[in-house]
């Protein structure tokens, strides 16, 4: 006798069976109904087929547009010609012990 209550609760609280359909408000992709996804690129978000993107403003912000001129910096004594790596042979990590 307790099944019955608890089926019907458990029914009525699960909603639609199919969620909302394509065109209603959502908060979560949940919420739609099957091959429907919640579009958050739309305020209110609406469950639909697809997704869209809201455009991005892609423009150089004006101080990357031009390139920086070295002409005047002082370089004197560093060559930039030789590139020295890292001794890497005896290296021991903080948090090991080395082995040998």
């Amino acid at each position: 006798m307790r099944f019955l209550p608890a089926a019907l609760l458990l029914m009525l609280g699960c909603g639609a069976p199919g969620g909302k359909a394509e065109g209603q408000t959502c908060v979560t992709s949940q919420e739609c109904g099957p091959g429907l996804l919640c579009n958050y690129g739309v305020t209110p978000h609406v469950c639909a087929k697809s997704s869209t993107v809201e455009r991005q403003d892609l423009t150089v912000p004006e101080d990357m547009a031009v390139p920086v001129d070295l002409a005047g910096a002082d370089l004197r004594g560093v060559d930039m010609t030789v590139v020295v790596p890292p001794d890497m042979t005896n290296v021991t990590p903080p948090d090991m012990t080395q082995v040998d």
